[in-house]
């Protein structure tokens, strides 16, 4: 109803004056035409998104792949890993009321993608994937899901895009400190629990975007978070042949030098003056650190000439390369700086 009185009230300000009967019939038709937009573009979000339930609660997911065979149906779904959590089983609410136990295939916790497999014996179209990258601000986008519970699932709700390439950062292990960066649209579309792991979709009814957070606080409103869908796919594709994210392994545990105080960088002999970096705190043996001779208390103050200021930027650089990838790691020892090449694994 918003939208059309929206929409009403600018084309009667567009409008010059002449003839009114022409006037109110281009407006009807201009509103059916917008109308119409909206309203297709619901019916398909809702037939491609499902409502997911466990033991412990409910979310949402997206209809990502159909396969055909044998009068039975592969459907394979985009979800939260926080709606899944540690469940191998969910259950799985189709649009057309049908509801059907579905496996787990796997999960991510540093970007919250999460895949599940059902094989159905009724046809369940999959979503086209739209051009996250190509979102603009202002567009209007849909947020389908099934907001704070079974009851509600199918429900759609419009708003606009806020902002494209919001970095947020996120607690992983409810430590009070942010682990990990990520990558998101904002939007102004009502995403509320429940809705995470729904569709987020253009005015075409393509997939843009894995609904997944908002900002929950009595002094904000109209601010959610949807993972572009360029970005999940990745993810999800690497889920879906690996069940899990394979990630490199450079053979350190560490810690950021923020975290130590005055007292404690003199008892270790960590160096004063050091504000940013990544101190070693354990070696893999024979790992593939280890093998080009970094120790315990190097600090790690740059990857690949991008400089790290904690674990969390060392974590982002490492995730960004791949298992053989050789990077340029500068560390500082003894307050001297060195290079070393390291070959993950």
């Amino acid at each position: 109803m918003l939208w059309n009185i929206f929409i009403t009230i600018k084309l009667y300000e567009d409008q010059p004056s002449g003839d009114q009967e022409g006037s109110i019939t281009n407006n009807v038709q201009n509103i059916s035409y917008a109308t119409t937009d909206l309203t297709k573009a619901s019916e398909k979000g809702i037939l491609r998104t499902v409502a997911i339930s466990t033991d412990t609660g409910s979310g949402s997911g997206a209809v990502y792949k159909t396969v055909a065979a044998d009068n039975q149906y592969e459907v394979t779904i985009i979800t939260n890993n926080h709606v899944v959590g540690n469940n191998k089983q969910v259950n799985v609410l189709f649009a057309n009321g049908q509801t059907i136990e579905g496996d787990v295939v796997g999960g991510d916790l540093f970007t919250d993608l999460a895949v599940v497999k059902v094989v159905t014996n009724f046809a369940v179209d999959a979503f086209d994937i739209g051009d996250s990258e190509g979102l603009r601000n202002g567009e209007w986008v849909l947020a389908v899901g099934s907001p704070l519970g079974l009851e509600f699932s199918g429900s759609v709700s419009e708003g606009i895009v806020s902002a494209t390439e919001r970095i947020i950062g996120v607690d992983l292990n409810n430590d009070g400190t942010d682990d990990w960066d990520m990558l998101v649209i904002q939007t102004t579309a009502a995403i509320n629990p429940g809705n995470s792991g729904g569709a987020l979709i253009n005015l075409n009814g393509e997939l843009v975007g894995i609904n997944s957070m908002k900002i929950s606080q009595e002094s904000v409103e109209g601010i959610g978070f949807a993972i572009p869908i360029q970005e999940a796919i990745p993810i999800v594709e690497q889920l879906i042949e690996h069940q899990k994210v394979v990630r490199p392994l450079i053979g350190i545990s560490g810690r950021s030098i923020s975290d130590y105080s005055i007292a404690q960088r003199s008892y270790y002999g960590l160096p004063l003056d050091v504000e940013s970096g990544v101190v070693v705190t354990d070696i893999v043996r024979n790992g593939a650190a280890d093998k080009v001779g970094v120790k315990v208390g190097d600090i790690i103050v740059e990857m690949n000439g991008e400089p790290i200021e904690n674990f969390k930027t060392f974590r982002i650089n490492l995730y960004k390369q791949l298992p053989g990838d050789e990077i340029k790691v500068k560390i500082n020892r003894a307050n001297q700086l060195e290079e070393v090449t390291i070959t993950l694994e």
